[in-house]
């Protein structure tokens, strides 16, 4: 996931923004702590605007969902 963001140039900030989350999700998701499955949506969905191709949950390595 953390690969995903710094190729963008993304912060955890600007991440949790374009997700629409708060950026303690992030922070967490990013340490490999369990989050929501609605949240990994986000996630992927946020990457998938910006990289402008369909990148689901799945794809999101070191991605853990409860």
């Amino acid at each position: 996931m953390k690969r995903l963001r710094i190729d963008l140039g993304w912060t955890q900030k600007m991440l949790a923004k374009e997700a629409g989350l708060d950026p303690t999700i992030v922070s967490r998701a990013e340490r490999g702590v369990n989050i929501s499955a609605p949240s990994a949506k986000k996630i992927a969905d946020a990457f998938s605007r910006a990289y402008s191709k369909e990148i689901l949950v799945g794809d999101i390595e070191d991605l853990n969902v409860e």
